[in-house]
């Protein structure tokens, strides 16, 4: 059976990439995909970009709904058996929907792989996103062991229709960030996954990513803090309480390093029980137990930890937004598959629609 591909790009003011994401989605070598670009209320010219494609692609508009009232409008207008939420700021390359297309089967329902780090210039790096090689494991296995299901970014995902069919629409108030953990845990819980080893593409590292406007954002917004049992109640409300009851799920330890920055920062921190002590203790305990980063990673995270827990909280505030940069460059990989080190557009061979 040959799959027909969907790739939906989700954007919202990110004008100067989206040619990119676009262009590298309309040249897949794959004759069955098809590109829809929904644009989520954006202020920029992302709109005119768009125009520019005409009939290639199918366009969806909207006012700004957030992450998932977009990836909801996106999978409403795609009308492929495998779909792929690309990230406006990512690309992919020009045979990664042929490579999933292949290792397709009726029960496999999702399909990861890495994706080159790059810069905000468009440079590929020999290094890969993510850094690490993502367990093969089940869903269960990976809430138990590591409190949500690992994984890259969202653009390194792509998914069977039909499972999405289950859990889609999500609730668009409750997951205004991180919906691929949300995608990533529901479909796993429906069949096979299938890993892909080499890099599909490039992931866009820069200063206005989202996930990091929404890591310095935990001050005020105490929904931060509240993703991961969020999702642990997402999951227990798909397989029911008898399958729960045998998962035994963990929090990650991102969970508890954003909650100990809400419980210094934020007025309304949501967990009226958190002591200073029990918390600074057990965030410590689950950065060092992490199991997909390195020694040196885990260091610099218990540091930064007890850094900001003894330095006053007018100073702190000032020195997150530093901070929480420090600590996304060292999440850029050191090693990795060693062929790029030049544009992606050279690299793959994709013209532009500016050309």
């Amino acid at each position: 059976m040959a799959f027909r591909v969907s790739i939906v790009i989700r954007n919202h003011n990110y004008g100067r990439y989206l040619r990119d994401a676009v262009d590298s989605a309309l040249a897949q070598t794959y004759p069955l995909t098809e590109v829809v670009a929904v644009d989520d209320g954006s202020t920029d010219d992302s709109r005119s970009i768009l125009a520019v494609y005409g009939d290639r692609i199918v366009t969806v508009f909207q006012d700004n709904g957030g992450e998932a009232s977009a990836l909801n409008a996106g999978f409403r207008a795609a009308g492929g058996e495998i779909v792929l939420f690309l990230d406006s700021d990512d690309v992919l390359a020009p045979d990664a929907a042929a490579a999933i297309a292949a290792l397709w089967d009726a029960d496999v329902t999702r399909a990861h792989f890495p994706l080159y780090a790059m810069n905000a210039d468009g440079i590929l790096s020999r290094q890969t996103h993510p850094s690490f090689q993502v367990p093969d494991m089940t869903m269960e296995e990976h809430l138990a062991i590591l409190g949500q299901v690992i994984s890259g970014a969202q653009s390194c995902n792509a998914y069977a229709a039909w499972a999405l069919r289950r859990i889609l629409p999500m609730d668009e108030k409750m997951w205004f960030r991180t919906c691929d953990c949300y995608l990533n845990a529901l479909t796993m819980a429906q069949g096979r996954t299938r890993l892909i080893h080499a890099p599909m593409g490039g992931y866009r590292f820069h200063d206005n990513n989202l996930t990091l406007r929404n890591s310095l954002e935990i001050s005020v917004r105490d929904r931060a803090v509240m993703f991961h049992p969020n999702l642990h109640d997402a999951v227990r409300s798909f397989v029911g309480n008898a399958a729960w009851s045998r998962i035994k799920p963990s929090l990650p330890p991102y969970h508890w390093l954003h909650r100990f920055l809400s419980y210094r920062l934020n007025p309304q921190h949501p967990f009226a029980n958190d002591t200073f002590a029990a918390l600074i203790a057990t965030t410590a305990r689950a950065v060092i137990r992490k199991p997909n980063a390195s020694v040196w990673r885990r260091s610099f995270l218990v540091g930064g930890l007890f850094a900001a827990g003894t330095m006053p909280t007018a100073l702190l505030r000032r020195s997150l937004p530093w901070m929480l940069r420090v600590a996304r460059t060292t999440s850029i990989p050191k090693a990795g598959h060693r062929e790029p080190a030049r544009h992606w557009r050279r690299f793959y061979a994709v013209p532009s629609t500016a050309e």
